[in-house]
């Protein structure tokens, strides 16, 4: 099979196209057996209504998803409750082909890239969510993205990944803005791969541009509030209120109130989720992932290590840990009962860890 994939390229294109449209469809079908049928209840039901009245959900507005679901909304098939929760499967799958993406990308490997975009695809948080009319499939899908585009830019240097990368970064602010939790790893990735970045006149400005325009979306939540559309939990607009939503004062005590020894036990929690997702053997794969891909970053490190592709220096290693470390430490630190679900981008970086230690393995299995 390999020889006849050297001497037709053609054939290997293929298979590199259908794989991840594959794991993604195999994701989809599930997500759809298990959809929910119709409408939900709390904040299931409030995003499956706002679109309906062009509305202003609680706390940031979330522009990007509205102006989502009003385009899935307007889908030829069941109710609207249907057709929102619809749009949510189809992120979350193509979340999942994120991970597989990224899994090739770092290793090499198609069959790690297989079993890490399945395993992220039915753990536990995802799948809750890719069932549900809810921002968080949207926003796994939207980090992935911006992780796979960033290390793309990070290997080829073509100022069209980053121009990418960085405007799809800023509209997913749009979306939920715990995404400011990867901020930290976006700007070492830039710095650390063209330190000189910040001395390019005309990059600066493309830049700062694409983050502009990601801000523009809260014009939508400042004209519509003006408005008093049905659903309006900003109330009559005032540059006070809005800083007092976005800010998220209105919950006070529910970020970064726990004490240094409440810390110890956050961390615990977090690790005891991270071993839920992928029970244990998922879990001791993702820590030998970070450690290979960390390794590998540095020299060659199993025989396969050079046909893999592997990355040269230690910035892919340290862009993902940053963004989990960020991730972690914003969900350990909130008090809120969804904590637990703001790690799922976390999560889907250490399934990512994990396909990238099945593709050692088997490298040091083939000798």
């Amino acid at each position: 099979m390999m020889a006849l994939e050297a001497e037709h390229p053609r054939l290997r294109r293929l298979r590199d196209w259908l794989l991840p449209l594959l794991v993604g469809g195999v994701a989809l079908v599930v997500y759809l057996q298990t959809l929910l049928p119709g409408t939900g209840w709390g904040d299931i039901a409030r995003f499956q209504y706002v679109t309906r009245v062009w509305g202003i959900p609680h706390r940031f507005g979330y522009p990007l998803y509205i102006a989502l679901s009003r385009l899935f909304g307007a889908l030829p098939v069941g109710d609207l409750a249907y057709r929102v929760n619809l749009m949510s499967a189809l992120f979350a799958a193509l979340a999942v082909i994120t991970v597989y993406l990224l899994v090739v990308h770092l290793s090499g490997s198609r069959v790690g890239a297989v079993a890490a975009a399945l395993a992220f695809a039915f753990s536990r948080a995802f799948w809750g969510q890719a069932v549900v009319a809810e921002v968080y499939s949207l926003n796994a899908f939207l980090i992935g993205a911006v992780l796979f585009i960033l290390l793309a830019w990070q290997r080829s240097r073509r100022p069209a990944w980053l121009y990418l990368g960085i405007g799809l970064y800023a509209l997913s602010f749009g979306n939920h803005m715990t995404v400011v939790t990867l901020l930290p790893a976006v700007l070492y990735l830039v710095l650390a791969t063209e330190p000189r970045t910040w001395l390019k006149p005309g990059r600066v400005v493309a830049l700062t541009g694409l983050m502009f325009l990601g801000a523009l979306q809260y014009l939508y939540v400042i004209l519509r509030a003006q408005q008093q559309p049905l659903l309006n939990e900003l109330g009559p607009f005032s540059w006070g209120g809005w800083l007092y939503w976005m800010t998220r004062n209105r919950f006070p005590g529910q970020f970064f109130g726990f004490g240094l020894g409440d810390q110890v036990d956050r961390v615990r929690i977090f690790l005891e989720l991270l071993e839920k997702q992928f029970y244990r053997w998922g879990y001791i794969l993702g820590w030998i992932g970070a450690w290979e891909l960390l390794r590998s970053s540095k020299e060659p490190a199993l025989p396969g290590a050079a046909r893999r592709g592997t990355l040269q220096g230690t910035e892919p290693f340290a862009f993902l840990a940053l963004a989990v470390l960020g991730i972690a430490v914003f969900g350990m630190n909130y008090g809120g009962i969804t904590f637990r679900i703001y790690f799922i981008p976390a999560y889907l970086i250490f399934a990512v860890f994990a396909g990238c230690a099945m593709g050692a393995l088997l490298d040091l299995v083939r000798g």
